[in-house]
């Protein structure tokens, strides 16, 4: 592989650079830095735009958007863990129903993780060896 200094062929160049190819101009003489795009960067670096249709105020839209890996993550868990899917149901309310239960779901095992200080899995796996006798 060849190090970014030792490519002399402009096209090359672009391919290696990926993404970075708007920090550098390549006029006819060679590849040279795109200072003024890059002041830009520098300028935006650590800040993003959200847009929305809402009201709310703007530390509660930020506070959503910074929290948004939370909620990615509670929908994996329901798709995975709570097995939300397949649904069968062709009925609208069953269907509402049956994601209702998921989120119920989802609900009761955050709040085993909080108090229990485990998993949700872990907390399965050591309730499966109980067994339950009438």
């Amino acid at each position: 592989k060849k190090r970014m200094s030792e490519i002399t062929d402009q096209k090359e160049l672009k391919k290696s650079l990926g993404k970075l190819k708007s920090l550098v101009k390549f006029p006819e003489t060679g590849a040279v830095l795109n200072e003024k795009r890059i002041e830009i960067l520098k300028k935006l670096a650590g800040k993003f735009l959200i847009v929305t249709n809402t009201d709310l105020p703007e530390n509660e839209i930020v506070t959503a958007y910074r929290e948004q890996w939370q909620i990615e993550c509670s929908f994996r868990t329901i798709k995975s863990f709570l097995e939300i899917r397949p649904v069968y149901h062709r009925k609208p309310e069953r269907i509402m129903a049956h994601v209702f239960v998921c989120v119920l779901s989802l609900l009761l095992s955050r709040i085993i993780e909080k108090r229990s200080g485990v998993t949700i899995s872990e907390a399965s796996r050591q309730l499966s060896y109980l067994k339950v006798t009438p």
